[in-house]
């Protein structure tokens, strides 16, 4: 099992969301159109980062938990290389999504973000042929102390992943 670091560019802003993504794609191994970002700017902005960054994994963070293939194929048809389902959605939705992908030759990431219990989701939606779970750490809950004036902002996310998954 291997480990991707992923950045959510949760801007509103295009033009803010392709500047850090060219300056973070050579620190993490997939760029996220965030939600906050596709409902500000909308869908195209998969589009826009794929074309700004060819050889960079684009996610489009589309928490999808209804209408998963019909979403999932919006996102696809933009250049996204992975979409996300909500791990508290059905698995029925999450079959759905996982399907599209698979039919596409694309990725689908499982978001487990407030799962109550993740570990046993995560087996769950395995038997259903999913393998690419988020565990989704929030960064709100990091004291805002820590990022103020962070040079390098990539490091210091390898570090709180590496110390959240080194820790017991």
């Amino acid at each position: 099992m291997s480990v991707e670091l992923q950045l959510a560019l949760d801007t509103l802003e295009r033009e803010y969301a392709l500047k850090l993504a060219e300056l973070a794609a050579r620190y993490v191994d997939i760029l996220e159109a965030g939600t906050p970002l596709k409902k500000s700017v909308g869908i195209r902005i998969v589009s826009d980062l794929k074309k700004a960054r060819p050889a960079q994994i684009i996610l489009a963070d589309m928490k999808s938990s209804e209408l998963g293939a019909y979403e999932t194929q919006m996102a696809f048809d933009n250049g996204a290389n992975i979409v996300t389902t909500q791990g508290i959605t059905t698995l029925a939705t999450i079959r759905e999504v996982q399907k599209e992908a698979h039919k596409r030759g694309r990725r689908a990431e499982v978001d487990m973000i407030v799962v109550a219990d993740p570990l046993s989701r995560t087996e769950q939606v395995m038997r259903v042929g999913v393998s690419l779970v988020l565990y989704h750490r929030l960064l709100i809950r990091r004291p805002a102390k820590e990022w103020r004036g962070t040079k390098k902002p990539a490091r210091l996310l390898r570090n709180y992943v590496q110390r959240d998954w080194m820790s017991p």
